[in-house]
């Protein structure tokens, strides 16, 4: 074999490698924004926009009282919905080298009263998002803070390559 065939051969077997590190990355990257979203939600209690607004005292004694209500979750504390089901549904999920995050959707919601609202995960992610509250989004802050996360992925993939 020729150095031109054996460079050729070894550039075909790095670029191989590097589509499934880059693939590796895009589903590690899309847990830790998932890991990110329910964290940020469920116990920093903020969202894109800063401190998530306080709940009224009604709707608090209302979530006391419910057996429905999620461990991850208290009365006082927002976190989009209150059985947790939605924050529950988040995926990670990759498409080649790029990283996403959907809400596994359901036919059915479960609200507090242990009835059902009828409305669908992804139809309260809407209801949240036309009303401001952008519920799967990131910041450019936050962004940045996956982007630098990422780099240190694909640096450590590169890493073990050679």
């Amino acid at each position: 074999m020729s150095a031109e065939q054996s460079l050729a051969a070894l550039k075909r077997k790095y670029q191989v490698r590097i589509k499934i590190a880059q693939r590796e990355v895009a589903k590690e990257l899309a847990q830790v924004i998932v890991d990110f979203i329910r964290l940020r939600t469920q116990e920093e209690g903020y969202g894109t926009k800063g401190t998530l607004d306080e709940l009224d005292e009604k709707y608090i004694e209302q979530r006391r009282k419910s057996k429905r209500l999620s461990s991850k979750t208290t009365p006082e504390k927002s976190n989009a919905t209150a059985t947790g089901q939605m924050i529950d549904a988040l995926k990670g999920s990759s498409s080649g080298s790029t990283a996403k995050v959907v809400i596994k959707d359901s036919s059915r919601r479960k609200e507090l009263n242990g009835g059902k609202s009828g409305l669908t995960n992804n139809e309260v992610r809407q209801f949240f998002e036309d009303n401001g509250r952008e519920f799967l989004k990131l910041s450019p802050e936050e962004k940045s803070d996956m982007v630098d996360i990422a780099t240190k992925l694909i640096k450590e993939r590169l890493k073990d390559l050679l």
